[in-house]
């Protein structure tokens, strides 16, 4: 009777040669609300704040010229963007992709040439590689959850795409209801209305981070196996990013002429105003 009480307590828990309990498939639903959340309170205080830059740093032209470089330097950023996402994965491309727009708010503060300058140098790099992860990051775990879950593949990309591109889309009218709650057109320019309005930009863009940090991902699991290869993801919206860039720039006169009649705006006049034309051509950051 001992003996078999002995046996029985140094029996293992689980047999040897025993396959492990099956573990519940993972549902991603909610990283692409968590990815959706992120994207809408990071890019609600960027647009805002982008859109008022030939407003509030109309000296020298400061705001419209920093946007002409912020582009131009998306521009050839993109060219490399996939080798960083394929080097540091997706998630941390997109989390490290939000501090350059969490720079361009703060920088703002106080805009001078010496802080708008490399700050929109610095956005140019991070949002060619926040652009990239993203797509690959939304791909990647539409692609798992169809597979754990035994889903139509299509219709789970498509799913995840639409709610992250709804609340994306959502943005500019949260941002700009933003500045018209906290601007007045006697404080359009003080240093108490501005300081106030991008204080609260960058709260939303450290919420906007933070959350983001909660994302899951297996990134050898679901980026480094997929059907055209980590590589093929990357160049493929490396290749977007580029013929994006080209087309809006021979593109933008032709839609920007007759949008800026009212405004005199001549797209061959100055530096300037070629910088705030090739700007507003640029619609994906």
């Amino acid at each position: 009777m001992e003996s078999t009480v002995l046996r029985d307590e140094e029996a293992p828990l689980v047999p040897d040669g025993s396959p492990p309990p099956p573990s519940l498939p993972r549902n991603h639903s909610r990283d692409v609300h968590i990815l959706s959340c992120g994207f809408l309170l990071v890019f609600s205080a960027y647009g805002a704040a982008q859109n008022l830059q030939s407003t509030l740093n109309s000296t020298d032209n400061l705001g419209t010229i920093s946007l002409g470089i912020l582009y131009v330097s998306f521009t050839f950023f993109s060219i490399v963007a996939s080798l960083v996402v394929r080097g540091i994965g997706p998630k941390n491309a997109v989390i490290l992709g939000t501090t350059g727009y969490w720079l361009f708010v703060a920088a703002n503060l106080k805009p001078t040439w010496f802080t708008m300058v490399p700050a929109s140098l610095y956005l140019g790099f991070t949002a060619s590689i926040i652009w990239v992860g993203q797509g690959t990051y939304l791909t990647s775990i539409a692609r798992s959850h169809a597979k754990d879950h035994n889903l139509h593949e299509g219709k789970v990309i498509g799913s995840f795409n639409g709610e992250f591109w709804m609340m994306f889309a959502s943005h500019q009218f949260v941002g700009n209801l933003v500045s018209l709650a906290l601007l007045n057109d006697d404080e359009v320019g003080s240093m108490s209305g501005t300081t106030l309005l991008f204080t609260v930009f960058l709260c939303s863009l450290t919420l906007g981070i933070i959350l983001m940090c909660f994302m899951s991902l297996n990134f050898t699991k679901d980026v480094v196996k997929p059907a055209l290869g980590e590589s093929g993801v990357g160049g493929s919206m490396a290749v977007y990013g580029a013929a994006d860039a080209i087309c809006s720039l021979a593109a933008g006169p032709t839609y920007l002429r007759p949008h800026f009649n009212h405004l005199d705006c001549d797209w061959r006049g100055s530096p300037s105003s070629m910088c705030l034309c090739l700007a507003a051509s640029y619609t994906q950051l």
